[in-house]
């Protein structure tokens, strides 16, 4: 899947369900996250998206993964395509 490109670190806030916390997040972990806050992540190889979704897990995100067989556009007969459930914003500084 195509993610953007952002790595700086970066400082996010998500509804635990109780209360806002706060997280912060660089490299391909932020872009993993930053293409779930766009859209639902498709992988067809799961070694470098799930490790960060495992990660982001961690945090206390929902992040649900659902799977499908058969692609018929990449061949693949066994992918899976992750959704963000937790709403989750990014934190917006200025700088002085």
């Amino acid at each position: 899947t195509n993610l953007p490109a952002t790595t700086a670190l970066c400082t996010y806030e998500y509804w635990d369900g109780d209360e806002w916390s706060l997280f912060s997040l660089s490299s391909h972990d932020r872009q993993v996250l930053e293409g779930l806050m766009e859209r639902p992540v498709f992988a067809a190889s799961f070694a470098r998206v799930s490790d960060c979704v495992f990660r982001l897990r961690g945090i206390g995100l929902n992040i649900e993964t659902k799977m499908y067989r058969n692609d018929p556009e990449t061949g693949r007969q066994r992918y899976g395509v992750f959704f963000l459930n937790s709403p989750v914003k990014r934190i917006e500084r200025s700088v002085s």
